[in-house]
């Protein structure tokens, strides 16, 4: 454990977002297809302790016979340390690509199954020579849990976490992920979550792909539970499971029911003062990673999204907002062994498409505890009132190949960044809050940092 804090936190993402103050009794619901988590492990008593907030009640619910199934924090270690010393290869294809018509080892299978599953220090986790005795799917996804866990825990501070584990397989089968997918959200829906964060994504295929996980997320929306998608770290270029790089988009963030959120680069001044945000488009780690956007080829345009002039076509246009994603403004993440004490652990940081879904996870928790439980629903966030609450003057490009075209971010909804990055407070009012009705979130955060 770090002598001191480091110098960019959770507490402080929700602090430049302006987030409102946390309510009590809202639940958000995490979903992991495959992996698992501990809900006492020591990296999360450890992390929340640091942070100066309570451990977040966390319950973990394995659904459809699938079995709770955490990495060992040695396999952990050796994934992230392999990143950290930059002795892993760089990311090829995505999580839910077809396997690779040679097989040079079992490492060259994993680097084509990761990039897709967005996480900690890197989008795309890939596996060093040797990472095993686990497979790297189950390390991937405890990885995520973590970060997901982490992330909404210390941004929206009271409220309860279920993790819904279900097993999507290698992630190729996307018959198999469509009813590990659907199972989970029936299952969070079920429970009456207020939120669910699915930081995942997978090619949209056919829509007959996803039938079963496409009438779940209908569900969530006619209960007015936000379902929170990852738009991907591909840019323009999905993975869309066809041969070369196309211009695509990921599913479920391509589903008009769910929240698509995209990805954004914080700049902030020595004091830590937010200057300015730009469209999240970077290389690192020998890859370049951007804001997944563009539109569907599965999905028909909602009518939300009617009249946007960007938004061309008759198709679905993703993302919906967006959120930090960057690697250079990553917030502090913990690792560390079960029962380990003292410094023993590692210093890691959110990156991707799946930390800006968790940041907006953690937000609309807040909004609906101060809005009193409302149903909250993407179509809400297209109106005037909440678009004026929206920073949309996110420049820069999401193209991550020379081969494909890109989309340039502007005012307004672009496949960038949609809407654009939140300010809490401004949407709270926008969305019918009373002003003075909730605290800002710099204020309830002074102790934490």
């Amino acid at each position: 454990m770090p002598d001191a804090l480091p110098l960019f936190t959770a507490v402080d993402l929700a602090r430049l977002y302006n987030f409102p103050a946390a309510a009590p009794g809202q639940t958000v619901g995490i979903i992991l297809l495959g992996g698992g988590l501990k809900a006492k492990a020591t990296c999360f008593e450890t992390y929340f302790d640091r942070l100066g907030l309570p451990l977040p009640e966390i319950t973990v619910v394995p659904v459809g016979g699938a079995q709770n199934r955490p990495a060992p924090y040695a396999s952990m270690a050796r994934l992230l340390m392999g990143l950290q010393a930059g002795s892993v290869g760089a990311p090829a294809a995505g999580l839910g690509a077809p396997p690779p018509t040679h097989t040079g080892g079992h490492a060259h299978l994993q680097r084509r199954q990761h990039r897709d599953l967005h996480l900690h220090r890197h989008p795309g986790f890939v596996a060093p020579m040797g990472a095993e005795p686990v497979d790297a799917l189950t390390v991937a996804w405890t990885l995520e849990g973590i970060m997901d866990v982490e992330l909404i825990g210390a941004m929206a501070p009271g409220a309860a976490l279920r993790i819904y584990v279900a097993d999507g397989g290698d992630g190729v089968d996307l018959g198999q992920v469509d009813r590990a997918l659907s199972l989970a959200l029936d299952a969070a829906i079920d429970d009456g979550v207020s939120v669910i964060n699915a930081s995942l994504g997978y090619p949209e295929a056919a829509k007959e792909s996803w039938r079963r996980s496409e009438s779940a997320l209908k569900r969530a929306w006619q209960a007015g539970i936000p379902v929170c998608c990852a738009s991907g770290n591909d840019g323009s270029t999905a993975s869309t499971g066809l041969s070369g790089p196309s211009l695509g988009v990921q599913f479920p963030a391509s589903s008009p029911w769910s929240l698509a959120v995209g990805g954004t680069r914080l700049e902030r001044d020595e004091t830590g003062a937010l200057v300015g945000e730009h469209t999240w488009n970077e290389q690192q780690l020998g890859a370049r990673y951007g804001s997944g956007g563009g539109f569907s080829r599965q999905f028909n345009r909602p009518l939300w999204q009617l009249g946007l002039q960007r938004c061309i076509g008759g198709r679905r246009g993703v993302p919906d907002v967006a959120a930090n994603a960057s690697f250079s403004t990553g917030c502090w993440l913990w690792l560390q062994p079960e029962g380990g004490k003292g410094p023993q652990g590692i210093n890691t940081t959110s990156t991707g498409t799946s930390a800006a879904a968790a940041t907006w996870s953690a937000l609309l928790s807040r909004l609906r505890g101060a809005l009193g439980g409302a149903p909250l629903r993407a179509d809400q966030l297209y109106k005037a009132a909440a678009r004026a609450a929206l920073r949309s003057d996110l420049p820069g490009t999401n193209s991550t190949s020379s081969e494909i075209p890109d989309f340039v971010a502007s005012a307004g909804w672009d496949p960038c960044t949609g809407l654009g990055a939140p300010d809490g407070e401004a949407l709270y009012l926008a969305l019918g809050g009373q002003p003075g009705g909730a605290q800002k979130a710099h204020d309830e955060g002074d102790a934490c940092g």
